[in-house]
């Protein structure tokens, strides 16, 4: 199966804010505040390694399987019932960004928790892959990027402990690929606290549909993005997630994989956001 990429936060030509069609007073202030914050994130500067887990189920072809055995047989390749593949890592993960350029590595790591060797690319995922979570709200909330986008304003919740404003994303064109969901923004500070992508955004979509059109079903994704580690004003990843499940007339839900990556443990090299140095050392 071909990969599908989720380069978060990368996606888009950069052109000028346009706020048509937005209507709602908190939204047209929240969005001004998300795109400030964006704006930071764009211009600063950081290096930071932390701990990066890595756990995946795949169920082939799905879990919790009860149904017939001659389509079983035709979808999954395998007469096994409920068969799993459980697969986890962990890494040390790096990420760096200066002057606008972008640097991701992961380390394999030594029973005393040291970075050992440089991988070149993640583990041979089943179904799907990542990079560059970090610039997740960047691709969906820059001021240039707002302009790519129609939004609603969904309502207010509680998110880690903050009052966030909820709000969807629309691409204003069909014919460009760009990833979109709903965004929970600090309603304080314009910070993006998670983002919920639309599966419908995510390149190669069609392959979740063709899967879901062998059992004449629909799907059932979930992509989600969460920013829970704040230094600086600025939010870095703490998980991220891919639920894949498709529902029947049949049955009405079925589980055929699982992505969790959770980030933990971070240690910040250096990070400089709107020209203010901030060292480790000095704050601690």
């Amino acid at each position: 199966m071909k990969k599908k990429w989720l380069g978060l936060g990368i996606s888009g030509l950069l052109v000028s804010m346009n706020l048509n069609g937005v209507t709602d007073d908190p939204l047209i202030s929240v969005l001004e505040k998300a795109a400030t914050y964006c704006e930071r994130i764009k211009s600063a500067t950081f290096s930071f390694a932390c701990e990066e887990s890595i756990h995946e189920e795949s169920y082939f072809p799905f879990k919790g399987w009860k149904v017939n055995r001659n389509i079983y047989i035709r979808i999954g390749g395998s007469e096994a019932r409920d068969q799993a593949v459980i697969r986890s890592w962990k890494f040390l993960y790096q990420m760096d960004q200066r002057r606008g350029v972008l640097d991701e590595a992961r380390y394999t790591l030594g029973k005393n928790g040291l970075a050992n060797e440089r991988i070149k690319t993640l583990p041979a995922l089943n179904f799907f892959s990542f990079r560059f979570v970090t610039l997740g709200p960047v691709g969906l909330l820059s001021r240039a990027n707002q302009a790519l986008f129609d939004y609603q304003y969904l309502g207010r919740e509680i998110l880690f402990d903050r009052s966030c404003l909820v709000i969807k994303a629309t691409p204003r064109s069909e014919t460009r690929q760009v990833l979109y969901g709903s965004a929970w923004v600090d309603e304080e500070s314009g910070a993006i606290l998670r983002i919920s992508w639309a599966p419908e955004s995510m390149q190669d979509y069609e392959i979740i549909l063709n899967k879901a059109k062998e059992i004449k079903g629909e799907p059932r994704l979930e992509m989600v993005s969460e920013y829970d580690q704040e230094v600086q004003g600025i939010h870095f990843p703490s998980r991220f997630l891919i639920f894949e499940g498709y529902s029947a007339n049949w049955h009405p839900t079925l589980l055929c994989s699982e992505l969790v990556v959770e980030y933990s443990d971070y240690r910040f090299f250096d990070i400089i956001v709107s020209e203010k140095l901030y060292s480790p050392e000095r704050n601690h």
